[in-house]
């Protein structure tokens, strides 16, 4: 096993600089994730964001998607959260901020081009431009709609050339190769079930016999049955595990390791590690569905991801950026914006 922790990673960030320095809202409940796509996006076209957090009162956090706004939203008002006058940019995601965006998007202007990430579960004229993932395709379609593979995210080399800059990370007795385990957990359709659990193990400690290190990082999901199986896997090589208190570490992993190891039930997570261009294997827990199958086929076919079963190789591939596709359309659409009505 040969790797080079840098050699791979080429620079794929662009410019757009029609909106650069331009104002951006993302309105969402808060959740990392949700913030994470916005972020990406808005990062990549060079916004001033402003974040709109929302958390509507019942009943009208049940009505979302299709019902409207809470009493006192303050859509277009002269004070509030979302007083006029409106930034260049919206972008939104999640089912709670569907009334929110269809309600902005209503009272914009040709300055401004409302945007919506995710499949809104209301209809296409909820924003001017939608972004949905391709297993989507089947259930929105529209000409303001696109779609790509993967979906946006934050990593770009800049940011993990930055994240090794500032890291506080403690290598010593960290080995080479370092691989980043980047851990999810139970969801609709996978399950880490003991028998997935006990498979997962065995490959893990398959690795941690061969001189590796680890970097483990688990999400909100991740139980803790599922840190002490892979703590017990790998106790016998260098690794550390992030306990889930303080700074997150995770980019700081993703730049620091050689190759990543990815669990199937998280697309974000299998996006982002292949945005390094590092080697990226994915272990698959019991279950699944059509969607996860089609997403995980397409990346295998095109020769960038590869299952985990407990070896590792190293291989070169063009990565998809679905951030970059997503911010040249946003670019495109609002200069389209602003020439049809003037």
């Amino acid at each position: 096993m040969l790797f080079n922790s840098s050699s791979n990673l080429t620079e794929k960030n662009e410019r757009h600089d029609q909106l650069k320095g331009k104002r951006a809202w993302i309105v969402t409940t808060g959740r990392a994730g949700e913030n994470s796509q916005c972020l990406g996006v808005a990062e990549a076209l060079g916004l001033e964001i402003e974040f709109k957090t929302i958390s509507p009162p019942a009943p009208w956090r049940y009505l979302a998607p299709w019902g409207p706004t809470p009493p006192g939203a303050g859509i277009g008002s002269s004070s509030g959260q979302f007083s006029t006058p409106l930034p260049e940019i919206i972008l939104g995601t999640g089912r709670q901020a569907v009334p929110y965006i269809r309600a902005l998007r209503k009272l914009a202007s040709k300055k401004t081009l409302p945007v919506f990430l995710q499949n809104p579960g209301a209809g296409n004229k909820v924003a001017d431009l939608i972004w949905i993932s391709d297993h989507d395709r089947g259930h929105l379609s529209g000409e303001n709609v696109i779609s790509t593979l993967t979906a946006p995210h934050r990593i770009t080399a800049d940011c993990l050339r930055q994240a090794l800059k500032t890291a506080k990370l403690d290598t010593a007795g960290l080995t080479r190769p370092c691989i980043a385990v980047s851990v999810g957990g139970n969801n609709s359709v996978y399950k880490f079930n003991s028998a997935t659990c006990q498979r997962f193990a065995q490959h893990l400690a398959k690795l941690a016999q061969s001189g590796l290190s680890f970097l483990v990082t688990p999400s909100r999901r991740t139980d803790k049955e599922i840190i002490n199986v892979i703590h017990s896997a790998i106790s016998s090589a260098p690794h550390r595990i992030w306990d889930g208190a303080g700074h997150n570490p995770y980019f700081e992993y993703l730049a620091y390791c050689d190759a990543v190891i990815v669990t199937a039930d998280s697309v974000n997570m299998t996006g982002e590690a292949i945005a390094t261009q590092k080697p990226v294997y994915i272990f698959e827990p019991d279950g699944g569905s059509r969607k996860f199958k089609h997403f995980h086929d397409q990346l295998q076919q095109r020769g960038i991801t590869r299952p985990f079963d407990g070896t590792i190789e190293t291989w070169r591939y063009e990565p998809l950026d679905a951030t970059q596709e997503i911010a040249r359309e946003i670019e495109m659409r609002w200069h389209q914006k602003q020439s049809e009505t003037t």
